[in-house]
């Protein structure tokens, strides 16, 4: 896995993302008082450039209820192309 992030000018934390060995990315999150200026995007579009050698497709599962992520990705040209259900199995059933 890679992280990217992007810090304050004190150099605390307040935007990162991470880049999955199967090239998918996630866990993409600002800090509140830091959003609306375009962090997240900046993350996606950099890990998206310079993860181009390590994986031919670029994905990200999004909640269907989380539109600032959705927009955050279509604004970097990535597009929905499939609905994921998840299921969680209990360990020894």
């Amino acid at each position: 896995k890679k992280c990217h992030a992007c810090f304050s000018s004190s150099s605390s934390l307040v935007c990162w993302m991470l880049t999955n060995t199967d090239g998918s990315f996630g866990m993409l999150h600002t800090l509140p008082p830091h959003r609306g200026m375009g962090l997240a995007t900046c993350l996606v579009a950099y890990a998206s450039t310079t993860e181009c050698d390590t994986s031919t497709h670029h994905y990200c599962y999004v909640e269907n209820d989380n539109s600032a992520s959705h927009k955050v990705f279509q604004r970097c040209g990535y597009t929905k192309v499939a609905k994921v259900a998840w299921v969680v199995m209990k360990e020894g059933r």
